[in-house]
């Protein structure tokens, strides 16, 4: 898990996807590669890796 201002970047490993909650609720889902295991916010640049 990631926190980016006020969003929640959560790594899904069995689905292969990055969920983005914001106020409590998924508003996105983000296909991604195989398996993702970590997940890090920069907040200077305000990207998620």
């Amino acid at each position: 898990m990631a926190l980016l201002g006020d969003d929640l970047y959560v790594a899904n490993r069995t689905s292969d996807n990055v969920s983005i909650i914001v106020e409590g609720a998924v508003r996105h889902v983000v296909p991604v590669a195989e398996n993702p295991s970590a997940i890090v916010a920069d907040p200077e640049s305000g990207r998620v890796f």
